[in-house]
Order: structure tokens, then C-alpha cells, then sequence
């Protein structure tokens, strides 16, 4: 029987990760056979480095503009008005 397992193959990033399957039978995931297939030729190997990279760069790129659209918002209350005061992300309460 053919039976396989998803797993976590990256799980560096805050809001991202990376799975990979394996077969119940062998110990390395397909994810780890394709790279050391192709880090192994000196042909493919800058190929594969680029390749390995844009995944991680989107999910950075992905994660900044997460935390730039819901930065805290702080509220500064003044005696006549309300105002939001965004403060980069600091946690800071004017009141």
C-alpha cells in the first residue's frame, strides 16, 4: 500500500510554512530527494539556490505588508477631539 505523510518542512517564518510529503517507507521527504538531486550538479546548483529563495521572499515580502496594514493604532485623547496616532508599531498609550 502507498501511504504517505504531509510534514513541515519549514517553519522559520511568521506566518508562513512550507510542507512536503513523505512516503511511510523512506526516511527522507520528496522535498529533501529533489534538492540534494539538483545542489548535487554543479549545473543546476545556482538554478536551485534561486529557486529555494523565492518562496522565502514572497513570504517575507508577504509578512512586512502584513504588519504594515495592522500596525497598532494608538488613540491619543485630548480634552476637545479624538485622534489616532500611529506609532510604527510601538505599543504606547497617551492619554
Amino acid at each position: 500500500m502507498n501511504n504517505f505523510v504531509l510534514e513541515i518542512w519549514d517553519d522559520e517564518l511568521d506566518y508562513v510554512t512550507f510542507y512536503t510529503v513523505r512516503w511511510e517507507d523512506h526516511s527522507k521527504t520528496e522535498t529533501d530527494k529533489f534538492v540534494e538531486k539538483f545542489y548535487n550538479h554543479e549545473t543546476y546548483r545556482e538554478a536551485l539556490q534561486a529557486l529555494m529563495l523565492m518562496p522565502f521572499h514572497h513570504a517575507n515580502e508577504f509578512s512586512r505588508r502584513i504588519d504594515e496594514a495592522f500596525r497598532e493604532k494608538i488613540i491619543e485623547i485630548t480634552d476637545d477631539e479624538r485622534s489616532i496616532v500611529d506609532t510604527g508599531g510601538d505599543t504606547e498609550i497617551i492619554l
